[in-house]
């Protein structure tokens, strides 16, 4: 996908990704949403739980980015990051066992509607403009968003579309 160069654009991008994920989702028999039928013996609720997790991960890192704050790895000391993300996505999708498929589904929708508010309140300036973020992390604020939202939402969909044939 393109980068984005305005917040219309950005949140555009989010908003169609997500449109087709969401769109595979309703496809998904209801029977079928506990199954361990994906990539990795994950479910449905898997997938969910963890772009919840992602998407809940970028949040924090902007908010502590915009204190003037950075956020802690989640990985150890020497670890790879291939490694580290595995083993993060293994404790998110654990983590939301406890959970029914109905809260995860919740927690999925309401992610998402805090995401485009955050979005939607940052200065497009912060977003395009500014080495604030940089200066912090070290890392490009769009990039954040962008593999925690519409570049990570396609890989589930391609995901999704093998598995429903669609």
């Amino acid at each position: 996908m393109p980068t984005p160069t305005n917040k219309t654009a950005l949140l555009e991008q989010i908003a169609q990704s997500r449109a087709r994920l969401e769109d595979l989702l309703a496809r998904v028999p209801p029977a079928e949403v506990l199954a361990p039928v994906l990539a990795g013996g994950w479910s449905v609720k898997d997938v969910l739980a963890h772009i919840v997790y992602w998407e809940q991960r970028a949040l924090l890192i902007l908010a502590n980015a915009r204190a003037g704050q950075s956020t802690p790895l989640s990985w150890e000391p020497g670890e790879d990051v291939a490694t580290a993300i595995d083993r993060v996505n293994e404790a998110a999708r654990v983590a939301s066992h406890a959970q029914s498929f109905t809260e995860v589904q919740e927690r999925f929708a309401a992610s998402h509607q805090e995401v485009c508010a955050v979005l939607t309140a940052l200065p497009e300036d912060y977003l395009f403009g500014s080495d604030d973020f940089a200066r912090v992390t070290g890392g490009d604020v769009i990039e954040l968003i962008a593999s925690n939202t519409y570049d990570h939402y396609q890989e589930h969909i391609a995901m999704l579309a093998a598995w429903l044939g669609a």
